[in-house]
């Protein structure tokens, strides 16, 4: 059956304006007119009913129209305000859910892919490159950069990243899955996405998102509108963006002379411009380099015909290794051969710019070049013909730096399979090394940039470097690692604010937060008081028994011990928090023990109360598994809870606090029904319910708590509960009986 994708508007499917039909890139390449006729008849409605069940179809996409682009926009809008509510960790786990359904369907992936013309070695690539983005460490960054809060001086600090808004996306023609999937982050950090798949190549990001990401995003609770999928021409699309207020980024991937007029028309429209555009990558080999890796890197350049950004354009090699560095990669290149994409030994694609291509190999031999190989049109038998989609991989070698400066093929991007080896002439070690990479540095591009060397001087000098996004050192050219930004660069590669491109922080802001925690104990209008602590020596940021911070220090120490009594009572609090009852804790207890709460309460997640508790219950796990997950598993036993709950983590009352308070100040928000500032006894046994405290114990913990007697906790008396529960040895503590009793 054939696949078929509708316009995506606010959770809906819609029919558009016409359809895109997909032929597989093997039926195009093995009978190209009889392919292309099938296609035209197929988009302008003139085939026949049997068409539609030709083999040579991979999928059709539906072309979006301008008002479904204005709805799209308006729904974006509306849901956006909602969806940047939903706490992080929800969003950040909606982004871990797409991570693992790719897995599931990686073969499917890669059919698309295939389907579009990506062969499959490449496909695969690909494919590892999108995972490294939305791999789970890479969310651990994340989490670390978009929200950060410590206690200080008697406030509550936050470092937070909003999101932008709505942030509109318009995929690559030549890498439309690679450029789209990054939209996941640009959700994950609160943004309402409109995805524009572009319609000479839509098949991949039509895929992605309808098959695999707006399931999963509605599965997290996201609101409808939150993601919107058009299939339209870029120009009116950007256009429509640019001059709508419902957009406020624009995630534009194109050439660099495109860029530059897109980023002047969004800073006189008021739009944030998100810039990746032309790459054109160095890669440097030293003299002590291990040249057999070395030469498989640069081979990566005809990863798909040389058509990808990231892929290295040219190669400085030190003159001594020149000679046996180009016999090795000559090797390489005379051996790459053209074929189906289903080949699994074929790594090169149908060339697009094949004119340019021969127009700049012709030029570089005008200007002294060594033609090597390559350069000749093929079809998919590799038989030569002037109509040949494919180009022979072109290799050159450019002697002196000089030289390769005017060249075009070493200046420019070249987005064919050709590459430049550029041998300097000869010098001392220092003043060669400072030729090469005033060279590098001084390229008009800056996507990401590798060396291969051995020496550590060399590699410490070559990190200095300021072009690019990325740096690499005897590490695969393309290769992908979580954290690593994929894309992403400075001068043409990305514009006047171009830098490495982290979705969730190029499409957010900062902001600071104080919150005065209790505003009649702490002196703030007392400005010294705040900053003295950080102006002794180097860490003394609080004196020993200094209350002028607005803090209480004798209650803040605590003294960790390791008796009995303090075993028994992390053990018997590790029992009410496994919320699934299997022995282990996790992320997902915190989360049903919140949504027990909020529906003891008939509170929503998505409301101002639920999202404060959601956040509490996730900075409380966040700290307690920092602290005791010793194997790094996401789940903590009995023995790794207890360890970690009388370690490191509770030796400082700031520390305690930063785990705790949070916590503490959402639940009694959500208990105080009333609003009187308190929780009163009836409101205290519902929670304690919730955590599966016994009945009969509810009424004798809330009476042993209220120390004076108000009826009434406040989050202060529950914080030194907290405090009493898991730090002291002394059996007559009031807070020892917080879950119960104890034998």
């Amino acid at each position: 059956m054939l696949d078929s994708y509708a316009v995506l508007i606010g959770s809906e499917r819609q029919p558009g304006g016409g359809w895109v039909h997909w032929p597989r890139a093997s039926a195009l390449l093995r009978a190209p007119y009889d392919t292309m006729a099938l296609k035209a008849r197929l988009d302008c409605g003139d085939a026949a009913a049997s068409d539609l069940a030709d083999v040579r179809l991979a999928g059709r996409v539906a072309l979006s129209t301008p008002e479904q682009g204005t709805a799209a926009l308006r729904l974006a809008r509306r849901a956006g305000g909602e969806w940047r509510r939903v706490p992080l960790e929800r969003r950040l786990a909606f982004v871990e859910a797409v991570y693992d359904a790719m897995c599931e369907r990686a073969d499917d992936v890669v059919d698309v892919l295939v389907a579009e013309g990506h062969p499959v070695r490449v496909a695969r690539w690909e494919l590892t490159v999108v995972l490294s983005m939305i791999h789970p460490e890479s969310l651990v960054h994340a989490r670390q950069t978009l929200e950060w809060c410590t206690e200080w001086a008697g406030r509550r600090v936050s470092l937070v990243r909003k999101p932008d808004g709505v942030v509109g996306l318009n995929a690559a023609r030549n890498a439309g899955f690679l450029s789209s999937a990054l939209g996941a982050l640009v959700l994950a950090a609160g943004n309402a996405l409109i995805v524009n798949a572009p319609p000479t190549a839509p098949l991949a990001v039509a895929f992605l998102y309808h098959e695999l990401v707006a399931p999963l995003l509605d599965r997290h609770g996201a609101p409808p509108g939150t993601l919107g999928v058009l299939c339209a021409p870029s120009r009116p699309t950007v256009k429509q963006w640019l001059e709508s207020p419902d957009c406020d980024d624009i995630f534009y991937y194109g050439p660099a002379r495109h860029g530059a007029r897109l980023e002047a028309e969004c800073l006189e429209h008021g739009k944030k411009p998100v810039l990746e555009l032309s790459g054109n990558d160095a890669m440097v080999v030293w003299r002590d380099a291990d040249l057999e890796g070395a030469a498989t890197a640069a081979a990566e350049r005809y990863f798909g015909s040389g058509q990808l950004c990231i892929a290295p354009k040219f190669v400085v090699v030190h003159p001594e290794v020149a000679d046996e560095f180009t016999t090795l990669l000559h090797h390489r290149v005379a051996g790459l051969r053209v074929g189906p994409p289903e080949d699994p030994d074929v790594v090169l694609s149908a060339v697009v710019k094949r004119g340019d291509c021969l127009d700049v190999l012709r030029d570089a031999v005008e200007q002294g070049a060594e033609h090597l190989c390559g350069g000749e049109l093929v079809d998919v038998y590799d038989k030569v013909t002037s109509r040949g989609p494919f180009v022979r991989p072109v290799l050159l070698r450019v002697h002196g730096l000089a030289t390769a400066r005017r060249m075009g093929a070493v200046r420019d991007e070249t987005f064919f399979p050709l590459m430049c080896v550029v041998v300097p002439d000869r010098a001392t070690p220092e003043h060669l090394l400072a030729e090469i990479l005033e060279f590098v540095d001084s390229n008009r591009y800056g996507l990401r940039n590798s060396l291969w060397a051995r020496d550590p001087h060399v590699i410490e000098r070559f990190c200095d470097i300021g072009n690019g996004g990325v740096l690499k050192v005897n590490d695969s050219h393309v290769g992908c690692l979580p954290a690593l930004p994929t894309v992403g660069g400075t001068g043409l590669s990305g514009g006047t604010f171009g830098e490495a491109n982290l979705p969730y922080l190029r499409t957010t802001r900062l902001q600071g937060i104080s919150v005065t925690v209790d505003p009649s104990r702490t002196r703030v209008f007392d400005h010294q008081a705040a900053v003295r602590a950080v102006t002794g020596p180097p860490g003394a940021h609080r004196r020993p028994g200094s209350t002028e911070h607005g803090t209480n220090d004798e209650g803040e120490r605590t003294h960790m011990t390791t008796d009995a009594l303090l075993d028994q009572k992390i053990d018997t609090c590790f029992g009410h928090i496994d919320a699934d009852g299997n022995g282990s804790l996790d992320r997902e207890d915190l989360f049903t023990l919140g949504a027990r709460l909020l529906a003891a309460f008939g509170e929503a997640a998505t409301s101002p109360k639920g999202t404060r508790l959601m956040n509490g219950m996730v900075t409380f796990w966040d700290a307690v598994a920092a602290a005791a997950d010793a194997d790094g598993d996401g789940r903590l036993t009995p023995e790794e809870y207890r360890t970690g709950m009388k370690g490191a983590f509770i030796t400082s009352g700031e520390g305690f606090s930063q785990a705790f308070r949070p916590m503490l100040e959402a639940v009694c928000l959500l208990l105080d029904t009333d609003g009187d500032g308190g929780v009163d006894e009836k409101e205290f046994q519902v929670w304690q319910e919730v955590f599966r405290t016994a009945p009969q114990d509810r009424a004798a913990a809330f009476r042993a708590l209220d120390t004076d007697g108000s009826g009434r906790l406040t989050v202060d008396e529950l914080l030194t509960a907290m405090r009493q529960y898991y730090t002291s040895n002394d059996p007559s503590a009031p807070g020892n009986v917080l879950y119960g009793p104890l034998n």
